[in-house]
């Protein structure tokens, strides 16, 4: 969902020109501010859903995301429309950072996995089947 986000924005972008009468500038704030958003806070969102719990952030940085999504469509301007951007990049940090956590402990037994799992796989728990 993230790299089709960039996709259809890069595919929009001679369209959004038209419609927002936005300068190339203007257009590039628009792709940035969602890369922007989305690199300065992927550690220290992946740092919180550690303390928060993976799932309890995915949930919220969904939400975030699909809200923020509708906006960028009716954005009156360019401001508009980086700013919807940016909120967008933040919920994207989100789900980046707990995605690959989530499905590296995804329940592979019928116990299933607590929310207290550790944050990376040492190599004797990635190979070594739990009892």
């Amino acid at each position: 969902m993230l790299l089709l986000d960039v996709t259809i924005v890069v595919v929009a972008l001679p369209d959004m020109a038209t419609a927002l009468h936005a300068s190339l500038t203007d257009l590039q704030w628009g792709v940035d501010g969602y890369a922007l958003a989305l690199a300065a806070l992927l550690l220290g969102v992946g740092a919180a859903a550690d303390i928060l719990g993976r799932r309890r952030v995915h949930v919220a940085s969904v939400v975030v995301f699909a809200t923020a999504s509708p906006l960028c469509g009716p954005a009156s301007g360019p401001g508009t429309l980086v700013a919807a951007r940016a909120v967008q990049g933040v919920g994207a940090a989100a789900m980046f950072a707990t995605t690959p956590p989530l499905i590296a402990w995804a329940p592979r037994a019928a116990g299933g996995v607590t929310e207290s799992a550790p944050s990376t796989l040492s190599h004797k728990s990635a190979s070594t089947p739990s009892s």
